[in-house]
C-alpha cells in the first residue's frame, strides 16, 4: 500500500526434516529459553492475574533452545517461548513418522493422542525446526524436545496448514536468509471456548515475535501476529452452544490472520510483553505512527487482517 513500509518477502521452499531421535530423558541438560538471547534482555511473558491466572501457570519446563508453560487447567500450553539462530542451522534429510512423548515433570496436565482426529492436528506451538541449530548432537535433541505433548494444541486443519505453518517457516527461512537470531512466544488464546471430546478448544492462537535491526546498534524489533480458527470450531458444536461468545468482529473467511499490536494483544491472551509491547519497538506500531494525516482506517487498526504472508509489516 502507498505510503507503507513493504514486507520482506521470505524465500520459497520448506524445511528440511532432521532424523529423528529418541527424547533425551536427563532434562537436567537442557538449557531451556534465553532471555539474553537478542542482547536486550526479553523476560518471559507475565501474567496479568486478570484474564490469565499466575496460579494456574506451571513453572517453565526447560527443553532444548525453548521453554513451555502449562496451564494447569487448561492441559495446554499457556505458551511458549523459543529461540532461533539463523546462523547456525543444522539439516539432515529424512523424516519418519511423528512420535509424541509425555513429558514426566507435568503429569496429569497434558492433552495427548486419545483426543486427536480429524479435524484436528497435533499442531506444535514451537516449530519442530525452530529450535533446531547448533551442534549435530543439541540440534537433534532440540527438535525432539518439540515432539513433547506440552508443545501440542488442537488447530484444526484448515489453521494449521497454511496459515500457521506458512507463518512459522517464514520466521525461520527469514532468520536463516539473514543469519539472524529470532525469539518467537507462540500460545492460544483461552476464552470461554467450547468443548470438544472433553478438551475445551481455543478458537484462536497467537505469536509474538522478536528480532534486532541489523547493525552493530540495531534496534530492537517486535511482531504481532493472530491467526483465528472459530469459524471452522462453529460447526462442530451444538448449535446452542453459547461458548462460542467471543470478542471477535466478523471475519469474511473461515480462518483469517492479522497482524496485531502486540499492546493490543496483551489484553485478549492475558500476557504482558514488556519492552515488545511499546510504540517504539512494535513494527506495526511504528508503520501506524508514519502514516499520513487522512489515512484509511483500515491501515491503522490495531488488528490488520493479512491476505498474504508479504502484508506482514517487519521494519
Amino acid at each position: 500500500m502507498a505510503g507503507q513500509p513493504r514486507s520482506k518477502v521470505f524465500p520459497a521452499g520448506s524445511d528440511t526434516a532432521l532424523s529423528w531421535v529418541p527424547i533425551d530423558p536427563d532434562y537436567d541438560n537442557r538449557d531451556g529459553y534465553d532471555a539474553a538471547f537478542l542482547g536486550a534482555r526479553i523476560a518471559l511473558p507475565r501474567p496479568d492475574d486478570d484474564r490469565m491466572l499466575a496460579a494456574d501457570l506451571l513453572a517453565p519446563l526447560k527443553y532444548q533452545h525453548f521453554s513451555v508453560v502449562m496451564h494447569r487447567k487448561r492441559k495446554l500450553a499457556a505458551f511458549t517461548a523459543a529461540n532461533i539462530d539463523g546462523a547456525k542451522k543444522y539439516e539432515r534429510s529424512g523424516r519418519e513418522p511423528d512420535t509424541w512423548h509425555e513429558d514426566p515433570r507435568a503429569p496429569g496436565v497434558q492433552t495427548m493422542q486419545a483426543f486427536y482426529r480429524k479435524p484436528f492436528q497435533r499442531g506444535h506451538l514451537v516449530m519442530r525446526t525452530d529450535p533446531a541449530w547448533g551442534g549435530k548432537r543439541v540440534a537433534e535433541r532440540a527438535e525432539a524436545d518439540t515432539f513433547h505433548w506440552t508443545n501440542c494444541s488442537p488447530q484444526h486443519q484448515r489453521l494449521n496448514n497454511p496459515w500457521w505453518l506458512s507463518v512459522e517457516t517464514h520466521i525461520l527461512k527469514t532468520a536463516q536468509t539473514a543469519k539472524r537470531r529470532v525469539t518467537v512466544f507462540s500460545g492460544p488464546v483461552f476464552g470461554r471456548d467450547p468443548v470438544i471430546r472433553g478438551v475445551k478448544i481455543p478458537l484462536a492462537y497467537w505469536k509474538v515475535i522478536a528480532w534486532k535491526t541489523p547493525g552493530a546498534n540495531g534496534a530492537l524489533r517486535s511482531l504481532g501476529f493472530l491467526v483465528r480458527q472459530d469459524e471452522v470450531v462453529r460447526p462442530l458444536v451444538r448449535a446452542d452452544s453459547r461458548a462460542l461468545a467471543v470478542d471477535f468482529p466478523d471475519t469474511p473467511k473461515k480462518v483469517q490472520a492479522y497482524q496485531v499490536l502486540v499492546s493490543a494483544l496483551e489484553p485478549m491472551v492475558g500476557l504482558r510483553f514488556g519492552r515488545l509491547a511499546g510504540a517504539k519497538v512494535d513494527a506495526y506500531a511504528l508503520a501506524r505512527a508514519s502514516r499520513p494525516a487522512g489515512a484509511a482506517l483500515a491501515d491503522i487498526e490495531a488488528f490488520r487482517r493479512l491476505r498474504r504472508l508479504g502484508d506482514l509489516i517487519v521494519e
